[in-house]
């Protein structure tokens, strides 16, 4: 091979260039487009967990404060919490509206109030379920729908999670 037959091969080898950069004209926004629908689904699936996620710790929240909240409003205060049946036996349960639904609801910011189921129940070995000694169990039920969102639109059979979460605390008085 001599030096001349150099600029020979690079001349030769120009069409063949051309004709490749003609044949994948496109193909950079054809793979873009795909990446980015893979990526746009993850990033919404991301957002529908954080979703399920923060409802799922304020319904932890929301039972351990509620049980705080009932715990220090017992028969022995003049704010008792009004139960089922009065005077409370070894096991009650609050009023249908009491003012400790009221409170866990008024926590629940982001979420759906309506939705918001809170039970009560009140047990003591000896007598009074309310009174200071008994314990107070909280659950807090929150039924959230999840609707498939992704990059396309909102997916035909949205899910329900019962997200549920309850605590347990003595009554202080």
């Amino acid at each position: 091979m001599g030096a001349d037959t150099i600029p020979k091969q690079r001349a030769a080898m120009k069409p063949i260039r051309a004709w490749r950069k003609r044949r994948q004209r496109g193909e950079a926004i054809m793979e873009m487009g795909l990446c980015m629908m893979v990526l746009l689904v993850m990033i919404f699936g991301m957002f529908q967990f954080s979703q399920v996620a923060f409802a799922n710790n304020f319904c932890a929240f929301a039972a351990q404060q509620g049980a705080r909240y009932a715990s220090l409003r017992g028969s022995g205060t003049v704010n008792a919490l009004p139960t089922s049946s009065t005077p409370c036996g070894t096991s009650c349960t609050n009023a249908a509206s009491d003012p400790l639904t009221t409170y866990v609801k008024g926590l629940a910011v982001g979420l759906n109030q309506s939705n918001l189921t809170v039970a009560t129940t009140w047990t003591s070995s000896t007598g009074n379920g309310n009174a200071a000694g008994g314990t107070v169990t909280v659950t807090v039920t929150y039924p959230y729908t999840m609707t498939y969102i992704s990059p396309v639109g909102v997916g035909a059979a949205p899910a329900t999670w019962n997200l549920r979460s309850s605590a347990t605390m003595e009554v202080l008085q």
